[in-house]
């Protein structure tokens, strides 16, 4: 399932970057507003199954850890499946403070 074009330059998040767990509810709280397909929603129960096992954690730092790595290497890699055709999902090439659906040709212009 791919979004369609009304999502093209959709912020998802702004100013989070630096805050793991301010990103991951935005993208969670994103995408529990979409109607998914099996796939997707698979990976989305899988990665919110993660989560909630990382909060029996005790270690701040393994902790942290954890989330980054299940928002960079899960949450992440299903909003970039799901992005619009010609879109990519990640941080603004311009503004990395903004997070969202970005155009590809945007990207290869400020590089």
């Amino acid at each position: 399932m791919k979004l369609g074009s009304e999502y093209r330059l959709r912020t998802i998040s702004q100013n989070t970057t630096l805050n793991v767990g301010e990103l991951i509810d935005d993208c969670l709280n994103f995408l529990h507003t979409l109607v998914l397909g099996q796939d997707a929603a698979e990976k989305l129960a899988k990665t919110e199954h993660k989560l909630h096992e990382i909060e029996k954690i005790k270690d701040n730092d393994k902790t942290y850890k954890c989330q980054k790595e299940i928002l960079f290497q899960d949450i992440f890699d299903i909003l970039e499946d799901i992005a619009p055709e010609g879109c990519y999902f990640g941080t603004h090439p311009g503004d990395f403070g903004l997070i969202g659906f970005w155009d590809k040709a945007l990207f290869s212009v400020t590089h």
